[in-house]
């Protein structure tokens, strides 16, 4: 007698029931970034190209997301790598620290010969100072065997400060050939050094 689905039994319906369920639950267990579907068949996804993989049509909106993820954290890395060689590479030297003069050796290293030296009088608790002191530094490295810089500290040698009437710190003073020629006062820029340097300095 023909199969009819009128006269199954209850029994014959929970059967076919299971056996759908277990062979969904079958197929969801098979992982997903291994088989791809391609026309109704299961293909290796090894076997794709790469284009193919990383299409975003052929991706849902979380595999789009992960995949975002993973360039933007890659980029990154790259990114990072990039700059610590930069950084390595270009690493800036350290700056050439200005020699102290005190009382005492002022005399033999300023005024002594036919040279053209920068004297800068700071104090230790000078904030401006500290500004001005960097600009020095750079000049004298930029000047160098062109003009001497060298600092003095006015709380230690107060002597040379009270000799050339420095009321007021930062002060520079130029010598030239052994006397004092100019003199720039306060924390200012780079090119006003400058420009008072460049009138002594050929």
């Amino acid at each position: 007698m023909p199969y009819s689905s009128a006269r199954a039994s209850p029994r014959s319906h929970r059967f076919i029931r299971h056996f759908f369920l277990l062979l969904s639950a079958s197929w969801s267990l098979l992982p997903s970034a291994a088989f791809t579907h391609s026309g109704g068949v299961l293909r290796d996804r090894s076997s794709l190209s790469i284009s193919r993989r990383c299409d975003y049509s052929r991706c849902d909106e979380s595999r789009r997301l992960l995949l975002r993820r993973q360039i933007s954290r890659r980029a990154a890395q790259a990114a990072l790598s990039d700059d610590a060689v930069a950084v390595s590479d270009t690493h800036p030297p350290a700056k050439r620290a200005l020699t102290d003069v005190d009382d005492h050796t002022f005399s033999s290293a300023v005024l002594s010969g036919s040279k053209t030296v920068l004297v800068f009088f700071s104090a230790s608790w000078c904030g401006p100072c500290k500004l001005a002191e960097s600009v020095l530094e750079d000049l004298s490295d930029e000047l160098a065997g062109q003009v001497d810089v060298y600092r003095v500290c006015i709380d230690s040698s107060p002597g040379v400060a009270i000799e050339y009437r420095i009321r007021s710190i930062p002060t520079c003073v130029l010598f030239r050939d052994g006397k004092a020629v100019d003199r720039v006062v306060g924390a200012v820029p780079r090119a006003t050094i400058m420009k008072t340097l460049n009138a002594y300095v050929n």
